[in-house]
């Protein structure tokens, strides 16, 4: 099931780019979603894992939830990474196309 959310992503970066022309502003369009997108992974991690030990009371459940909540931890850290650089390749692009002109 992720593997659909995942080709469905790739395909709809894909129809941006085709359809977008300044590839510019579809960076920052990217990277500002990319990183919401890993903010709000990481707030959902933490809400699961709040959510586990406000339900489950009988049992010491501490291990499972930090697991989820670091495998939440490093999927958003990373998303926002990816987001940043896009950010980063974005600016390296005004900058490259600033020294050409001028």
């Amino acid at each position: 099931m992720i593997y659909i959310l995942y080709i469905v992503m790739i395909l709809s970066l894909i129809l941006l780019f085709m359809l977008i022309k300044d590839k510019i502003k579809l960076l920052k369009i990217i990277s500002i979603t990319t990183s919401i997108s890993g903010i709000l992974l990481i707030i959902i991690g933490y809400m699961i894992k709040i959510l586990i030990h406000s339900k489950i009371k009988f049992i010491n459940i501490s291990i499972v939830s930090s697991y989820i909540f670091n495998n939440f931890l490093v999927k958003g850290l990373l998303i926002i990474l990816i987001g940043l650089l896009i950010l980063l390749l974005k600016r390296v692009i005004i900058i490259i196309k600033k020294r050409r002109y001028t």
